[in-house]
């Protein structure tokens, strides 16, 4: 998929690339496709997803720098012997392409607009608000999806995996096993992303967090930030939206009970 265009929303949970032309086939990178201009990738943000996503760039062939706020993140990249900068402005100083992926608008105004930010660099930019979409599974795996109206995807899958999460309990205590209403959901009406890809029950599908003890997954606070966004845009256009905003009171539940 290629990416190229300019300017940004400041919206957390998105990935901002910046750059001069078209740049970086996200899904399956090649090492062989690398264009000799954009060999040099600053790479900012190296939480659950990001750091999976700077790992597969390393892995495709460029040569990557990489920036985060957690001094034991950017270690971890340090020891592999992967160079790490100690600002933004410095990531772009050494880099034909730097890529975001940042968990909040806070963060995202920060590393842009902040001291030693992306845009106090001296080159103007081309840059590309792209969302994704996939996870922290996809996102390892390289198969993350870059796309439109994430804020309304994201408030989709919020409502079904709630609804997911409450037919799981319901049939349990009606004595099914997990594994049993699985099987049934995804061979009929109910099967949907949260039911076959990122089961919420612990030990149902393997290598999604429910079955590690819910780590590395995407958490209760992101949703409801999304949610809260979502929620916020459609204050902006006039409308209500009400299971929208119960799962959002939802999530926030969560968040406040730890």
């Amino acid at each position: 998929m290629g990416l190229g265009g300019v300017g940004w929303r400041r919206v957390g949970s998105k990935v901002q690339i910046w750059g001069w032309e078209n740049c970086l086939r996200v899904r399956g990178f090649s090492s062989a496709a690398v264009p000799s201009h954009m060999e040099s990738v600053g790479f900012i943000g190296l939480g659950n997803m990001g750091c999976h996503m700077a790992r597969n760039l390393i892995n495709a062939g460029y040569r990557v720098s990489v920036h985060d706020v957690n001094e034991n993140a950017m270690k971890k990249f340090l020891d592999d012997g992967i160079p790490t900068k100690r600002s933004p402005l410095e990531v772009s100083e050494s880099s034909d392409v730097v890529i975001t992926m940042l968990p909040s608008s806070t963060h995202v105004l920060d590393v842009y607009s902040g001291g030693n930010g992306l845009l106090g660099y001296a080159e103007k930019p081309m840059m590309v608000d792209a969302p994704v979409s996939g996870g922290v599974p996809a996102a390892e795996a390289g198969t993350l999806t870059f796309m439109a109206a994430k804020i309304c995807n994201n408030m989709a899958m919020a409502i079904s995996m709630l609804g997911v999460s409450e037919a799981f309990a319901l049939g349990q205590n009606l004595g099914i096993k997990a594994s049993t209403l699985t099987d049934i959901f995804n061979c009929s009406s109910a099967c949907c992303w949260s039911s076959d890809t990122y089961n919420p029950v612990p030990g149902v599908l393997e290598g999604v967090p429910s079955s590690r003890n819910y780590d590395g997954g995407f958490t209760s606070k992101l949703m409801a930030k999304n949610l809260d966004l979502a929620m916020a845009s459609a204050s902006d256009v006039g409308y209500k939206y009400p299971m929208g905003s119960e799962a959002l009171d939802i999530y926030q539940k969560l968040c406040d009970e730890g």
